[in-house]
């Protein structure tokens, strides 16, 4: 149970030799790429169960479903493990790389193996915090818990949780380090890149409401590469429309989120409210949903039925043309938008967004954003960074004739730290 907290080594069991030994620390694709923590997808209000579905679930299921206060973890292998586990192996590089030269022959590979620690120790950081933490709060960030910061190998060193100031800035200081080192075109997109780093750090302005940070990373990521997928390229009636993810044009970096059967393609059905509000003509309410029964979710940026976590230029584009509006910039808020959104209708249907003020910009690219994102871990991100600047989002389940509710702001948003962790490091659990 110990190495979903510390790890199970420290580096010094590790032979390094040299930097193809560190590389090979992190080509696991299913603990790197495809262990995302996903709970707060889980908790979001983009789906329901059905009674007999919700009745089929493990207690544990149940408990994190309805929003329980009690445990939601059916075993100590965790997404919170997984994520740790990573950050170990990121300061593993980070450890080893101040032994081995860097030389003329090695730098560039030398660099990008720093830029790749850093920025894998930042997502890790970054997704632990959506799911775990409150919302960033810009007036109590020092006095609101964070994560445990471990940044070293030393597995007997004992760590305490971090203010949720010190985690951001952890996460910041990673993805500043990572950019200038990556390569700006990754020999794989299960690696990161200079692109996705920018994104990243985009995202984690955005989530701090830092909107001038967020649109100038957004931009500067878009600038290097700004691909949009035409949905009018994919098969609508196909099981599953798009292409495997390491040759869909929009992604800059490949994840997925760690598999939780809560939220099982064949039984979670999308919210009613979401799906009646994509228009006549626009192509995602057929590629994203089936046409028939209770329109389970098929979209999957994925390419299979494993839900996408990673970063793509999208998701960059809605960051970028809502980081204008709320900086008053509402014709480049707009014209991100449109360039968007005409390459998901039908084409020549589609009926350019306007806004006569930023107030009405921002809305419509919000409304845009839960449409364009669905189930890709950035609801649960999104309500509750909306609920810090009074978006007053409550969230409401009916089960068996039972309401549960979950209200704006409210402790829960952090979901609990796996108990095993707490009982063996001692760490403050999260409020409730």
């Amino acid at each position: 149970m110990q190495k979903y907290l510390d790890e199970p080594t420290d580096s010094s069991q590790v032979p390094i030799r040299n930097l193809m030994d560190l590389q090979g620390l992190i080509e696991n694709q299913i603990f790197v790429n495809f262990a995302d923590p996903f709970n707060g997808e889980a908790q979001a209000d983009n789906y329901y169960l059905t009674d007999a579905d919700y009745d089929a679930l493990t207690q544990q299921q149940k408990n994190l479903y309805n929003w329980s206060n009690d445990d939601i973890y059916e075993s100590n292998i965790t997404e919170w493990g997984y994520a740790y586990d990573l950050i170990y192996k990121a300061n593993t590089i980070l450890d080893n790389l101040t032994r081995i030269e860097r030389t003329t022959i090695n730098q560039r590979t030398w660099d990008d193996l720093k830029g790749q620690a850093h920025f894998l120790r930042a997502k890790a950081l970054l997704q632990l915090s959506t799911v775990h933490l409150l919302a960033y709060d810009k007036i109590n960030a020092n006095n609101t818990l964070g994560l445990p910061l471990r940044l070293g190998t030393d597995i007997n060193e004992k760590i305490e949780r971090s203010t949720q100031e010190q985690t951001f800035n952890q996460i910041l200081t990673d993805l500043k380090a990572a950019a200038p080192l990556l390569l700006t075109s990754p020999i794989s997109k299960v690696r990161p890149s200079k692109q996705s780093a920018l994104a990243l750090l985009a995202r984690t302005y955005l989530g701090m409401q830092e909107y001038d940070s967020c649109f100038s990373y957004a931009n500067q990521a878009l600038t290097i590469n700004g691909n949009i997928y035409d949905y009018n390229l994919a098969s609508p009636t196909a099981a599953l429309p798009f292409a495997p993810e390491l040759s869909n044009p929009e992604i800059f970096y490949a994840s997925t989120g760690y598999y939780n059967y809560t939220m099982s393609q064949y039984t979670m059905k999308p919210d009613t409210v979401l799906y009646k509000s994509y228009k006549t003509n626009d192509l995602r309410k057929v590629i994203f949903f089936e046409a028939t029964g209770l329109h389970n979710f098929k979209g999957f940026y994925t390419g299979n039925s494993n839900f996408f976590s990673g970063i793509a230029s999208n998701e960059v584009y809605l960051m970028r043309a809502e980081a204008s509006a709320r900086t008053g910039k509402i014709e480049q808020a707009l014209l991100d938008l449109n360039l968007l959104l005409v390459k998901r209708y039908t084409t020549g249907t589609f009926v350019p967004i306007t806004a006569t003020n930023a107030e009405e910009a921002l809305t419509h690219i919000l409304e845009e954003r839960r449409k364009e994102l669905p189930f890709s871990g950035l609801r649960w991100f999104d309500i509750k960074r909306l609920n810090q600047v009074n978006g007053n989002i409550s969230l409401k389940r009916s089960i068996g004739g039972k309401i549960y509710n979950l209200p704006a702001k409210d402790l829960r948003f952090a979901i609990a730290i796996p108990p095993f962790v707490i009982r063996l490091s001692g760490q403050q659990q999260n409020p409730r």
